[in-house]
């Protein structure tokens, strides 16, 4: 085998390698970090690494939207098919990619509210567990 064919194996296994990573699920925060920077401290001690501001994205749709206002990133994701769907099933409250503007406020409630809908979830799959959030 020569070095160039080498290289051209090797070529190819990252290329494949690359598109395995970049398929793959990353932890995107849905209101970004950098994006909640502008608005620190947040009210009531929320916090931006909360759990309920963490979905699974591919990575590439991770890289693509950034640090941007989740109200301009959604537009865009508004307009493919199935995006009520994709909402639900990532437990996303609707009203809070609906809004004309972001205030601080909006994202302590958008967690709550995203806590409430996976409490009724989990109530939902664990019928016989008591399931309850504190603040």
């Amino acid at each position: 085998m020569s070095r160039r064919h080498s290289f051209g194996v090797c070529f190819e296994v990252l290329d494949n390698v690359y598109l395995l990573l970049s398929q793959a699920p990353n932890l995107h925060h849905i209101y970004p970090l950098n994006f909640l920077k502008d608005y620190q401290p947040l009210p009531n001690g929320s916090d931006a690494n909360s759990l309920m501001n963490i979905c699974f994205l591919r990575a590439l749709t991770n890289i693509r939207v950034g640090d941007k206002n989740p109200l301009t990133y959604f537009e865009e994701f508004k307009k493919k098919p199935g995006f009520d769907r994709m909402l639900a099933s990532h437990l996303i409250p609707r009203e809070f990619i609906d809004r004309e503007k972001f205030s601080p406020g909006d994202y302590t409630e958008f967690l709550e509210k995203r806590a409430e809908l996976f409490a009724l979830e989990l109530k939902n799959f664990l019928p016989d567990v008591d399931v309850t959030i504190t603040v």
